[in-house]
């Protein structure tokens, strides 16, 4: 995505990743962020929405995972609120291949998302609404 998306981007990437050496080196050359999973790192969402605030791009897998459709996992809700909270676009992204049996990778960019009508807003309904819309966007990208 780095290469193809045509602009400096951070990934939100798991705090385990910065254990293996060469992922380490990738994750401080990428500026990623690292996130504790499956809890509130305050500080990683500082530090997204500071790099939201200051026009940066914050790259991230909605399911968590870069697999999470293919394994069946439900999206979280961290893309939308992340719009929500600071009025950034989100630009959709169908990932193919990338697996062992298919090492071949192609990207797809989808349309460009708006959700600032709902900057500020913490009702936990507009951001599943969300979601669900975005996750659309890309199960369509990856057919």
């Amino acid at each position: 995505m780095v290469c193809t998306a045509k602009r400096d981007m951070r990934f939100l990437a798991k705090e385990e990743l910065a254990k293996n050496p060469f992922l380490n080196f990738l994750g401080w050359a990428f500026d990623a962020i690292h996130v504790k999973r499956d809890e509130k790192d305050v500080s990683a969402i500082k530090e997204s929405l500071k790099a939201l605030k200051n026009g940066q791009c914050i790259a991230l897998f909605p399911e968590g995972t870069r697999n999470g459709l293919e394994k069946g996992q439900k999206a979280k809700d961290g893309v939308a609120f992340f719009a929500v909270r600071s009025g950034a676009k989100v630009v959709p992204a169908g990932i193919k291949g990338g697996t062992k049996s298919e090492r071949k990778v192609s990207i797809t960019y989808g349309k460009t998302l708006d959700y600032s009508q709902y900057k500020g807003k913490k009702d936990k309904e507009i951001l599943e609404k969300i979601t669900e819309e975005i996750m659309e966007n890309i199960i369509e990208l990856t057919k």
